[in-house]
């Protein structure tokens, strides 16, 4: 298990999740349970953990938003590993924005749907608080389908700078 480390700074921009309390809780509660934050990711002793940010850039109508780190969840002697790495919101117009976790050939994984609503200008950036986050079919098989398509997890916080 990781030792957790201070929370990110109040002010600190980039995709802030607690994943699922129950997930991390189980993953705590396992003898070779592994919570690893590595690439500038951390984790509060709240469980949340925080991805830096790491760019913006659109697409063809749709804007990403990236973060950099990653937060590795290992159980069950290695039988059981969600690696959470270099998390990004894909939005597009009118529809939830999709949480996508990197692999490691560089494509991007869609775990959830994110409903991200109107954000909140600071004198330093746009804020999305609480905002809901539900597994998408996809996300149901990252996490060993452990939990069904359309599962809450906790809600996820992100802060872009302005320009």
């Amino acid at each position: 298990m990781t030792d957790e480390l201070a929370p990110p700074p109040a002010d600190a921009h980039g995709i802030t999740w607690g994943v699922r309390a129950s997930f991390v809780g189980y993953i705590r509660s396992l003898r070779d349970g592994v919570i690893e934050c590595t690439g500038g990711a951390s984790m509060t002793p709240g469980a949340t953990f925080h991805f830096p940010f790491a760019g913006t850039n659109a697409d063809e109508g749709e804007q990403w938003v990236r973060s950099s780190g990653e937060v590795y969840f290992e159980g069950h002697f290695g039988m059981m590993a969600v690696p959470l790495r270099n998390l990004a919101l894909k939005v597009v117009p009118d529809a939830p924005a999709t949480l996508c976790a990197e692999q490691e050939d560089g494509t991007f994984y869609p775990i959830a749907d994110v409903t991200l609503g109107d954000p909140v200008t600071t004198e330093t950036a746009l804020v999305w608080e609480d905002a809901p986050v539900a597994l998408t079919a996809t996300g149901s098989e990252y996490f060993g389908s452990q939990y069904p398509a359309g599962t809450e997890m906790a809600p996820l916080r992100l802060s872009v700078p302005l320009a």
